[in-house]
């Protein structure tokens, strides 16, 4: 559909920009190098808004004009996300029913293979029975495979793995949800296991409201918000033990 709506516009001689989202997919080397005829239409455009130095490096990489590129990173809205009180805290977990003294654990993004929802999971397998007794897990994201992301397989892992573990009744569900700055601040810990991410404006709200976060090493993406052992965690492979090693 961008395509479409590139012609669009040049038809009708209206202005347009792109904002990347995702390194590796649409950050603009990969679609240089992708069929000729995207290529083309992205090398149209009038403005590209660039995230991350993951995101700027890949521009300059694929040859387009210097003067169509600006760099601007995600923001936050502070007001709404920030470091709550402990008093706040406890009334978020009361409101939530979340047990007030567990250890809750954050994941926000859909059931795919990208995010890596499931390694995550499996972590959950390796951790000793005085740590996974005080944890309350919180699932933020989309699990119904209609759409385009969402990977049944990994929503069957995750369910799988919950109901081996027995641990059904310290978990929630969130589909989706337009006050998710609660969850972040009734959380203590967010975990992002990527495989691929642009600037992940979740990252940016769980080290907004002071959650200790732990990311899988993206170059130029999560290792420019976090250095790891100073504000967060990153992980130099993504795998179950590594995760469960960090938690």
């Amino acid at each position: 559909k961008s395509y479409l709506i590139t012609i669009l516009a040049k038809i009708f001689s209206r202005k347009t920009i792109v904002k990347t989202t995702s390194f590796g997919v649409d950050d603009p080397l990969s679609i240089k190098k992708g069929p000729f005829i995207a290529s083309r239409l992205y090398s149209l455009i009038d403005a590209y808004v660039l995230t991350s130095p993951a995101q700027r490096l890949s521009y300059e990489k694929s040859g387009l004009a210097e003067d169509k590129a600006f760099f601007i990173c995600n923001g936050v809205d502070l007001k709404k996300f920030n470091l709550p009180s402990p008093s706040e805290k406890l009334s978020l977990r009361r409101e939530l029913q979340i047990p007030e003294a567990a250890e809750v654990i954050l994941s926000v993004g859909f059931f795919s293979r990208d995010k890596g929802v499931d390694i995550f999971a499996e972590s959950l397998l390796l951790l000793p029975q005085d740590k996974l007794s005080n944890i309350f897990l919180i699932f933020v994201g989309s699990r119904d495979d209609k759409e385009l992301e969402v990977d049944a397989g990994v929503v069957k892992k995750v369910d799988d793995i919950i109901n081996r573990l027995n641990i059904q009744s310290r978990c929630l569900f969130i589909d989706s949800t337009h006050n998710i700055d609660k969850y972040f601040k009734a959380s203590d810990i967010f975990i992002l296991p990527s495989k691929r991410e642009g600037l992940p404006n979740a990252l940016l709200e769980a080290m907004a409201c002071g959650l200790f976060c732990i990311a899988n090493r993206l170059g130029g993406t999560t290792d420019y918000l976090i250095d790891s052992g100073e504000n967060g965690y990153l992980l130099n492979n993504l795998t179950p033990d590594s995760i469960a090693g960090v938690l």
